[in-house]
């Protein structure tokens, strides 16, 4: 229970922070760029957000048996099972 309750949190804070930074692409390049953009890079820009403002966040994840790199797998894994569609659906229109 506790192990998908920890995934969830720091997938939405993550993409807190990506979603944040994808509207500015979106609002400057276009949708297509700025989904692309949240997919790809726009996790890393979230990732470090998390790091800069909520890093003692992380000792938590650290008790419940989560690294830094099994997070970022998830998020990446997760960011691209619900994009993914979107994208092509994109690219189809």
């Amino acid at each position: 229970m506790y192990y998908y309750r920890a995934i969830w949190k720091y997938f939405c804070d993550v993409n807190m922070f990506n979603v944040a930074f994808c509207t500015i692409i979106i609002l400057l390049y276009g949708i297509f760029w700025g989904l692309l953009v949240f997919c790809t890079i726009g996790i890393f820009i979230g990732r470090y957000g998390f790091k800069v403002f909520k890093n003692n966040e992380y000792y938590l994840y650290y008790n419940l048996g989560f690294t830094k790199r099994d997070l970022l797998i998830k998020v990446v894994v997760l960011n691209l099972i619900i994009m993914l569609p979107i994208l092509i659906v994109a690219l189809i229109l």
